[in-house]
């Protein structure tokens, strides 16, 4: 018998802005059947596949030291500085 990974969970202040952040990042999208709103403490999206899950948790301790979890990013199109500049905002 063997596991698998049902989603990736980020805990985080701001579940919503955080989720919407990287649903552009990633071209993510949420359930249709049950939309993320700000109010939300807790706010999941999906590949547009379906084969991986990001939700993201209200938790009331504040970040202490590094993050926990990070993702390594690799742009689908285009040189890794145009995406960085995209997602920075810096263009």
């Amino acid at each position: 018998m063997t596991s698998f990974t049902s989603h990736t969970s980020v805990d985080c202040a701001d579940a919503y802005t955080l989720c919407r952040w990287w649903q552009a990042v990633l071209d993510y999208v949420e359930d249709p059947d049950d939309p993320n709103e700000p109010e939300h403490e807790e706010c999941m999206i999906f590949s547009r596949d379906r084969t991986h899950r990001l939700l993201f948790i209200e938790v009331p301790e504040s970040k202490q030291v590094k993050n926990r979890i990070h993702f390594d990013l690799r742009p689908v199109e285009g040189s890794r500085d145009a995406e960085l500049a995209r997602l920075t905002g810096s263009r």
